[in-house]
């Protein structure tokens, strides 16, 4: 899982066993070097927050109230979806709302299904962020804290969260440069279309090597292919090397194995699908 901002956010990987420490400041700032007030794992911001407040209620007597208590969240996650394919970068922001302007940087943190933080940096209004989940992510959570000020200058501050769920798919061309979830058909020749794959009914679908059965329709090209003749004949079919593809910000299968009877015979063979043959995102 990956998480980057456009400009200044600094990626910070932090391990399972890991224990947080932390003085929550008036932006609601964690990872202090000398905190006033110990708070111990899990991973979770929002319970390492509420364990801050109930151990040290004097270091927070004159910080600014919660946006919360005024019946406002005070700031919003912009443009992060509530479900998400994994392999895809999926860009948000951090953005005060309402009547609300930001007062300085936000912090912001990433924590995954397992409760591991794997980024926490600062962002304010015009940075962009994007979360990133991989094959086996069931969700990742996005918090963010920090301050906001109404016209009056007065402060107060926020803190939100957002969980995005991963939709675990991988993909395979059936049309040659779009890539489809389990494709009925398949265009192995996609410079003519002499041979095809037809009515594949596919078995361990998103496993890193999935097999399939289908008809395969293949032109024999006798004497040349333009005056051939097509033919019918069963085949079995291997997909494997499942890898993500930048270009379209998905998890495909880039090699086809398969077998098929032609002539008496049974041969095996097999065709490459790298990422450079699809569209862009």
């Amino acid at each position: 899982m990956l998480a980057l901002s456009h400009e200044t956010l600094v990626l910070a990987l932090a391990p399972a066993a890991r224990t947080l420490r932390g003085k929550v400041s008036a932006m609601g700032d964690v990872m202090r070097e000398r905190p006033r007030a110990r708070c111990a794992a899990p991973l979770v911001v929002l319970l390492m927050l509420a364990a801050c407040l109930v151990a040290a209620p004097s270091a927070l007597a004159q910080d600014p109230p919660l946006c919360a208590a005024r019946g406002t969240p005070g700031a919003a996650i912009v443009g992060l979806p509530a479900r998400a394919p994994v392999g895809k970068n999926n860009f948000f922001t951090v953005q005060a709302t309402g009547e609300f302007e930001s007062v300085g940087k936000y912090s912001v943190a990433m924590i995954d299904d397992r409760k591991r933080v794997f980024f926490r940096g600062k962002a304010g209004d015009s940075d962009d962020l994007f979360l990133r989940l991989d094959f086996g992510d069931r969700y990742a959570e996005v918090y963010a804290t920090g301050l906001v000020q109404d016209l009056d200058r007065n402060r107060c501050a926020f803190f939100i969260s957002k969980r995005v769920r991963a939709i675990n798919r991988a993909y395979f061309p059936g049309r040659c440069s779009t890539p489809n979830y389990k494709p009925r058909s398949v265009v192995v020749a996609c410079g003519d279309g002499n041979f095809q794959l037809r009515g594949m009914r596919w078995r361990g679908w998103n496993r890193k090597a999935v097999r399939g059965r289908g008809t395969a329709l293949y032109n024999d090209c006798k004497p040349y292919c333009a005056v051939g003749h097509f033919h019918r004949t069963g085949v079995r079919v291997r997909l494997s090397g499942r890898k993500r593809c930048a270009n379209v910000g998905r998890y495909v299968y880039t090699k086809l194995t398969y077998r098929l009877r032609r002539n008496g015979r049974t041969g095996r063979q097999s065709a490459p699908f790298p990422c450079s043959i699809y569209d862009l995102d």
